[in-house]
């Protein structure tokens, strides 16, 4: 399972967190990762990502951003994007990839994008966050059915 974002420092890391927490607990076992379309190697997690997590006793403290180039893929590999422009960019970019790319959005059931809350204050990484944990919990239930 990749969660993909931008630059790899907020939602996709945010969503790849909550998505290793809720399939523990629900007792999947998934590797996941999460990378940028336009991500800087190596970049941390923004520190309003980190703090947002920490509150979910979820740790982003070591995280370093990856590029979506830098990845191994699997036929089976699930790619899940925060928004359709992601999502077209990353099929552009590998067609062959074109069955296993949706947005999380589209993947469980809804319509739209995932804000970027990068550049924001705490309560929008906060807003984020909360729309990524609403939409994980919506993931797991899927791969649990």
């Amino acid at each position: 399972m990749l969660f993909i974002c931008t630059g790899n420092t907020c939602r996709s890391p945010m969503a790849a967190a909550l998505f290793k927490q809720k399939a523990e607990e629900a007792g999947l076992s998934v590797d996941v990762a999460s990378a940028g379309v336009f991500a800087e190697q190596g970049m941390p997690a923004t520190s309003q990502a980190i703090e947002v997590m920490r509150k979910r006793r979820l740790d982003l403290t070591e995280h370093e951003a990856k590029s979506v180039g830098m990845l191994q893929y699997s036929p089976n590999d699930l790619l899940l994007t925060m928004t359709r422009s992601q999502a077209r960019m990353l099929v552009a970019e590998y067609p062959q990839l074109a069955a296993q790319v949706h947005t999380l959005r589209e993947y469980v059931g809804e319509e739209g994008d995932i804000s970027d809350p990068f550049g924001g204050d705490y309560a929008e990484y906060a807003a984020t966050a909360a729309e990524l944990e609403r939409l994980i919990k919506l993931l797991v239930d899927k791969l649990m059915q």
